[in-house]
């Protein structure tokens, strides 16, 4: 119980902030193309801000298709420097020093030939820094409950046994 019931928990607080981040990702993704796209460094921002909301969202930085950073924004410093700006052509996810980060193509419809239809053109490259403190929190707080429960139950037990032992181990 104590040992099982906690990795059952971290295991669904892990997929539980790999499917937001990869969902916030992608919808983050098409929040900043228009702006990458014009190069509105200002809607930009607004749309990055937007993005930090998120309590386990420890950074977002917009490349533009050169490389160049369009737009960054990190709700510590200390989380910058960790950063992995590298762009993509497919959606990607790494762990790495505590931090879940995603990488996802900013990609914009283009008008193709007069007979064929618009074209996705990658302008960029979302990366968002996820935290992944909230998981080692949640296995700790069920381990801390399964424990507790644990001891709860010996001693109703330990209990119940000695009032039932005054019972049975009479003298005859």
């Amino acid at each position: 119980f104590a040992i099982y019931f906690p990795t059952v928990l971290e295991d669904a607080a892990k997929e539980a902030l790999w499917e937001r981040a990869t969902a916030l990702t992608k919808v983050g993704a098409n929040l900043v193309a228009p702006a990458v796209d014009t190069k509105d460094e200002g809607r930009v921002q607004a749309a990055l801000q937007t993005l930090t909301d998120d309590s386990d969202v420890l950074y977002v930085t917009v490349l533009e298709e050169s490389g160049k950073i369009a737009g960054s924004i990190a709700k510590h410093e200390e989380h910058v420097s960790s950063e992995i700006r590298e762009k993509v052509e497919s959606f990607a996810t790494e762990v790495e020093n505590g931090m879940l980060h995603v990488r996802v193509p900013v990609l914009v419809a283009r008008a193709g030939t007069t007979s064929s239809a618009p074209v996705s053109v990658q302008v960029g490259t979302l990366i968002i820094g996820f935290s992944v403190d909230g998981i080692a929190e949640v296995r700790q707080n069920a381990a801390d409950t399964a424990m507790m429960v644990t001891f709860i139950i010996f001693l109703f037990g330990g209990l119940l046994a000695w009032m039932f032992s005054g019972n049975i181990a009479r003298p005859l």
